[in-house]
């Protein structure tokens, strides 16, 4: 454990660094029993190893890369999102929207934040309802979304 000790110069009238006497240092070593000790260090012959593997791996995926950025990442995640910006939504807007959607039930009072929310969603897929949770969640941010994924063919 390092100690970096100060002392008050009056002359100053602030805190300077009071230096180990013996070995000239702006701290002192103390090593205390019983005190756990941090891990060793990475050797840096390994980071270089690891620095030379994140190279490779980085040219490689520059080589199999195509002209279009878009195709080596992966699909959006629609239900991630409508997950994210419905739970977003302070308390009172989320209830709106499950009674404009008609999935709570008296039941419901009993649950928890997570469980009610939980079954909000399955019963919203059950009835094929996500397109419209996901208008109605999405009017209530100040950014909505161009396009509902869930929006199904008339």
């Amino acid at each position: 454990m390092r100690l970096f000790q100060r002392r008050w110069r009056k002359t100053d009238c602030r805190f300077v660094a009071d230096y180990d006497s013996n070995t000239g240092k702006p701290h002192r070593e103390y090593v205390w029993h019983g005190c756990p000790r941090p891990p060793p260090k990475e050797k840096p012959a390994d980071a270089a190893v690891l620095a030379r593997a994140e190279f490779a791996v980085s040219d490689v995926v520059a080589a199999n890369s195509t002209a279009k950025d878009s195709d080596a990442m992966p699909p959006p995640n629609h239900e991630r999102r409508l997950t994210f910006r419905f739970l977003t939504l302070p308390f009172r807007h989320q209830i709106a929207v499950a009674q404009s959607l008609n999935v709570l039930t008296d039941e419901d009072r009993a649950l928890s934040d997570e469980a009610l929310f939980r079954e909000l969603f399955k019963r919203a897929a059950a009835r094929e309802l996500l397109g419209k949770l996901w208008d109605e969640t999405e009017k209530r941010h100040a950014d909505p979304a161009t396009f509902n994924p869930f929006e199904t063919s008339k």
